[in-house]
């Protein structure tokens, strides 16, 4: 073990023994054994989510040892026998008891806080439902809860559930037509909240275009890249002289797929593989050029994830000039349905923050728009029967009224009741 090292986990040169002091966040578990502190104690050090578990020290001199760690005065320290050692506390993160010489102590640390769970991913699994999962922040043993937040379509994060105490989460009113939903999760123990995770964003939409640069495309061979306004998103990737052992691949989640290229009069074949499963040839030819042709459709997969692996075969048809095969990209098909509204009632509210609400009602025969009073003011208007109404106070009981719209006629639809969101205290903010 170099110095640097050593000293990411043991520093001992300001007249205490600081443990982790620069743990990278990469080795968030781990065990080391003998390391060295001034005095001549020999350290040996346990950790996991980031944090200290236990630590041993072995007193080679005897004599006083000062120990530092976050919230180490609510540790337990005993002797290698299992007896209680008298502590001094210097501050809640810096303790020192008295050592013999030979003798060995073990400190175990309570955990008082937790770290933000890391790993989080969220997918569509269903019409209006979104999963997620994450990686524990603590130990089993460990009563840490989570809180989920959510953001929708740029709106504000707001707090989707608290006190959740699985790594997973199911939100069942992630509707389809918002579009996008970002996720973040915090870690809660003892009242304390730790910052948030890594946000993650899924689109919820029936359909999500992935463009052939995005990284989630994975190539295999020497795919060239081509530049057009033509193409979807102005790039193209192309095999000009494909040997056949080429592939492009995607794994996606979703209930179909389509594949977007370009046909011309010198292109080739491609097998479709989804799953392990293969699908047959499709043939990229044709007579004159076609941007952003859809070559390959596949609409009745079961929700959940998938792999499409195109592979460029080196083959032609008669018609052909060449075997050169291109692709724009890929549209992913998800299970979509619009919200289910309440029997006996007209609309209902679905989601609420800060700022503004979602409203959403049954539509109207003939109706060419809508619009929504609060009082006698509108607030908001919509061809679709559906609309976020924004500009509202925090906090704040609001009564809507949904009105169709048929040429200069009004008629009331709809009379909705929501909240906005009170703005978090100071105190209740995630630090």
């Amino acid at each position: 073990m170099t110095s640097g090292v050593a000293e990411m986990l043991l520093q001992s040169n300001v007249g205490y023994i600081n443990l982790l002091p620069a743990l990278p966040s990469v080795w968030a578990e781990g065990q080391v054994d003998g390391l060295v502190a001034r005095g001549n104690f020999e350290v040996d050090i346990d950790w996991s989510y980031g944090q200290l578990d236990q630590a041993v020290i072995t007193s080679n001199n005897g004599g006083e040892a000062i120990v530092q760690y976050d919230d180490i005065f609510l540790a337990s320290v005993t002797d290698e026998d299992g007896n209680e050692v008298e502590v001094k506390k210097v501050s809640d993160d810096r303790i020192s008891f008295d050592t013999v010489k030979g003798k060995s102590y073990q400190i175990q640390t309570v955990r008082t806080s937790v770290k933000a769970p890391s790993g989080l991913n969220a997918q569509k699994t269903d019409a209006n439902q979104v999963t997620l999962s994450w990686n524990a922040s603590a130990p089993a043993d460990v009563p840490v809860k989570y809180n989920v937040y959510r953001q929708a379509e740029g709106g504000a994060m707001v707090l989707l559930a608290e006190g959740v105490t699985a790594t997973t989460y199911v939100d069942q009113e992630a509707y389809d037509l918002m579009n996008q939903f970002t996720y973040e999760v915090s870690s809660v123990l003892n009242g304390a909240e730790s910052e948030a995770c890594t946000a993650v964003a899924v689109i919820v939409g029936s359909e999500e275009m992935i463009d052939d640069q995005d990284a989630v495309v994975k190539y295999e061979g020497a795919w060239g890249n081509w530049s057009e306004a033509v193409n979807y998103n102005g790039t193209i990737k192309y095999l000009q002289n494909p040997n056949g052992s080429e592939t492009a691949s995607l794994t996606f989640n979703g209930t179909g797929i389509e594949v977007i290229t370009c046909t011309n009069h010198d292109r080739g074949i491609y097998e479709v593989v989804i799953d392990g499963t293969s699908y047959g040839e499709v043939d990229t030819y044709s007579s004159s050029t076609g941007r952003q042709a859809v070559m390959f459709s596949k609409k009745d997969l079961a929700a959940g994830e998938h792999t499409i692996v195109l592979k460029a075969l080196n083959k032609k048809c008669d018609a052909s000039s060449g075997t050169k095969v291109e692709l724009d990209g890929f549209r992913v098909l998800k299970a979509s349905a619009m919200p289910e509204i309440p029997e006996g009632e007209q609309g209902k509210v679905l989601t609420s923050e800060t700022e503004r609400v979602m409203l959403f009602w049954k539509a109207a025969d003939n109706a060419s728009s809508y619009r929504i009073y609060a009082g006698d003011k509108k607030v908001a208007e919509s061809t679709s029967p559906y609309v976020w109404v924004s500009g509202l106070e925090a906090g704040k009981d609001y009564t809507f009224t949904v009105k169709a719209v048929s040429g200069t006629t009004e008629t009331g639809l709809a009379e909705l009741k929501a909240s906005t969101l009170a703005v978090r205290k100071p105190a209740e903010e995630k630090p």
